[in-house]
């Protein structure tokens, strides 16, 4: 019977969502930073729609729509239709290219306003202006939580994306150039550069720790990071292309003769991807969106189709095989466990690093998705039905306890606090 709370994705309504939309049709209007309500019309797949009269296009965030958006909406109230991939707010140009444009004439993010950004916006209460893609830095004072702020004397509060501060940055901070090297999950440290423009650390002297985007280094990057060694810069919006050597694992698109379309992973080279590549050597370009690998069929929208002779049906996860997953498959109720970075469910055995697992004996490891354990899961795992209160960026469930900061908390007494997902609405 209430709107959603603060981040939540639209709940208490009468009707469950449709298939990929967040909450549709429902009798209320969701709160801030709800996502899809009050529409005439069902959202288009993968759609992000709000109040507006006409189904958004594919892959734009609510455009060309007669009422703007609300706060933290993408795109509204502006005169022209927003670019591929722009986040566009009221202001009177369209954006440029990756642009974030908040009320202000230029195409920047958060830039050269006179006024400090609104929560959840990236710059706040900075004297100068942003240098493009930069999140907000040299401002005086540390930034309010969920803000991204750079150079200031103190560590980033949680969720922060800190630089060049004098101490090392916590868990899931973005640190670069700072004296200590990054804790895991950090993207990119102890480079004598600044990063390039859109690039993600760069030309530093040392490999990248686990999880890391490292490129152009003189070490190749360790596992999970993506596309390095090649001897040309990656093109806008690209995931490094054109390089003469392949990447290594979890790298997307190498060693193909031409570079990837906007957008596209990499289709009709040559040779196949290397391990845990997105879309390559079948007969048929991959839809819209599709990720597909050397299947006979293109893959149905959305689909993760791999080697199989028939296609994947509309968001399956490939399931109730008889055999384990290959690599990179989303894979449930096989007898086997998963694979590295298979989201394996219902086995006998505990996942391994960075599986989803459930109803396993034993606690996830670091970055797994465990569910109904008996233990509480660890750092970033997702638990449910555990009896004790989820960690620290847990997402919990059915818990006795409220949830903490940032886990998604459902159907427990209390309501979730500031960050988190939080239902105890009495419907689906």
């Amino acid at each position: 019977p209430f709107p959603c709370s603060l981040l939540d994705q639209c709940h208490t309504h009468q009707f469950p969502c449709s298939l990929l939309d967040q909450c549709h049709t429902h009798p209320f209007p969701c709160s801030l930073l709800d996502q899809c309500h009050t529409h005439q019309f069902p959202c288009s797949l993968l759609d992000q729609c709000h109040t507006h009269q006409f189904p958004c296009s594919l892959l734009d965030r609510c455009h060309t729509h007669q009422f703007p958006c609300s706060l933290l909406d993408q795109c509204h109230t502006h005169q022209f239709p927003c670019s591929l991939l722009d986040q566009c707010h009221t202001h009177q140009f369209p954006c440029s290219l990756l642009d974030q444009c908040h009320t202000h004439q230029f195409p920047y993010q958060c830039h050269t306003h006179q006024f400090p950004c609104s929560l959840l916006d990236q710059c706040h209460t900075h004297q100068f202006p942003c240098s493009l893609l930069d999140q907000c830095h040299t401002h005086p004072f540390p930034c309010s939580l969920l803000d991204q702020c750079h150079t200031h004397q103190f560590p980033c509060s949680l969720l922060d994306q800190c630089h060049t501060h004098q101490f090392p940055c916590s868990l899931l901070d973005q640190c670069h150039a700072h004296q200590f090297p990054c804790s895991l999950l950090d993207q990119c440290h102890t480079h004598q550069f600044p990063c390039s423009l859109l690039d993600q650390c760069h030309t530093h002297q040392f490999p990248c720790s686990l999880l890391d985007q490292c490129h152009t280094h003189q070490f190749p990057c360790s596992l999970l990071d993506q596309c390095h060694t090649h001897q040309f810069p990656c093109s806008l919006l690209d995931r490094c292309h054109t390089h003469q050597f392949p990447c290594s694992l979890l790298d997307q698109c190498h060693t193909h003769q031409f570079p990837c379309s906007l957008l596209d992973q990499c289709h009709t080279h040559q040779f196949p991807c290397s391990l845990l590549d997105q879309c390559h050597t079948h007969q048929f370009p991959c839809s819209l969106l599709d990720q597909c690998h050397t299947h006979q069929f293109p893959c149905s929208l959305l689909d993760q189709c791999h080697a199989h002779q028939f296609p994947c049906s509309l968001l399956d996860q490939c399931h109730t095989h008889p055999f384990p997953c290959s690599l990179l498959d989303r894979c449930h109720t096989h007898q086997f466990p998963c694979s590295l970075l298979d989201r394996c469910h219902t086995h006998p055995f505990p996942c391994s690093l960075l599986d989803q697992c459930h109803t396993h004996q034993f606690p996830c490891s670091l970055l797994d998705q465990c569910h109904t354990h008996q233990f509480p899961c660890s750092l970033l795992d997702r638990c449910h039905t555990h009896q004790f209160p989820c960690s620290l960026l847990d997402r919990c469930h059915t818990h006795q306890f409220p949830c903490s900061l940032l886990d998604q908390c459902h159907t427990h007494p209390f309501p979730c606090s500031l960050l988190d997902q939080c239902h105890t609405h009495q419907f689906p």
